[in-house]
């Protein structure tokens, strides 16, 4: 029997992760590690319904440190989850990103060094790391990487110290950047934000920036597919090695197109866009204004997303919209 540890595990990502691990394999227990901190929202429903295969153990990787070790020392393998979710909090308070991103990963990074067992880390990091790149889509060989965010810098400083990890202290590591993630269960995001302002102002909708930005958007259960792939992938590579793979689907949509996908499957027929404009056409300091990655060199390692960016959209809102019928 396996033992997984998926850090954040309580989280949108996470907790499909650890039920997908859990009901995929029976042989392998999966150990969820997350602070359960109440200002995220849904964690408590996130984990109803876990396989009987899951526990989870309620610790922060930055102030519990014996607990984290414990924890790996446990496991053969990490999917590490564990972060800040919202790129904007970074513009008006810088310490999150350093505490919740950087420490958390070094602490963690600390805990695999002194395991006997746990050597084998998956580590989401983000297409935010790529700031606003030249070349469209994006492989992963492109630079100098220059983040706009304190998320992205922060993303791209874990990946360096997992990238030094494993060269010093034989771990071995996949580090995969990804696009933004949706589905019914996300809390967070452009469609969860449109979907709440319009059941208080069904007349008009406030898009932050000019409404122009187009990025590209990955179903939840090709995100899913896609940790899982690079499990499996992480199983073959040797001690020291450390692989970067783009997720993403294979196009991008426009936020105004996502407005329009969002009223339309709400019924509604003449609500006003309102644009803030500002920050040249951006929705808030650090906002990627477009994003599209190269994903060819995880397609050849055995993933592809199922749903393009069009359709991971219609899926998630009329999802939302059941939900909330």
């Amino acid at each position: 029997m396996d033992k997984i540890l998926v850090t954040g595990g309580a989280g949108f990502i996470g907790a499909e992760l650890s039920r997908g691990i859990a009901s995929g394999n029976p042989k392998n227990e999966v150990i969820i590690l997350d602070n359960l901190s109440a200002s995220n929202r849904g964690k408590s429903f996130n984990l109803t319904n876990l396989p009987h295969n899951v526990e989870t153990v309620r610790a922060d990787l930055v102030s519990d440190q014996h607990t984290l070790e414990r924890a790996v020392q446990e496991c053969s393998m990490v999917f590490h989850l564990a972060a800040n979710v919202s790129v904007e909090v970074g513009s008006f308070d810088t310490s999150v990103d350093l505490r919740n991103n950087l420490i958390a990963t070094y602490n963690l990074l600390e805990a695999m060094r002194k395991s006997d067992n746990c050597k084998r880390i998956v580590f989401t990091s983000s297409s935010t790391v790529y700031g606003e790149p030249s070349i469209i889509p994006t492989p992963e060989s492109y630079g100098p990487l220059q983040p706009i965010s304190m998320y992205g810098s922060s993303k791209l400083a874990c990946e360096s110290f997992v990238s030094g990890y494993c060269g010093s202290f034989s771990l071995s590591s996949i580090i995969l950047r990804l696009a933004n993630v949706i589905g019914p269960q996300s809390s967070h995001g452009v469609i969860y934000d449109f979907m709440q302002r319009l059941q208080y102002s069904p007349q008009e909708l406030t898009v932050r920036g000019n409404g122009k930005q187009q990025k590209s958007y990955l179903y939840i259960d090709d995100c899913i597919e896609a940790l899982k792939t690079a499990g499996q992938v992480l199983e073959r590579k040797e001690p020291g090695a450390t692989e970067v793979y783009n997720v993403g689907s294979t196009d991008w949509i426009r936020v105004t197109d996502i407005a329009a996908i969002v009223t339309r499957s709400l019924g509604l027929q003449d609500t006003k866009l309102l644009f803030t404009e500002g920050q040249e056409g951006r929705g808030w300091a650090g906002d990627v204004r477009e994003m599209l990655l190269d994903c060819k060199k995880f397609a050849a390692d055995g993933w592809r997303p199922g749903l393009n960016s069009h359709e991971a959209v219609i899926e998630t809102v009329s999802k939302l919209c059941q939900i909330s019928a």
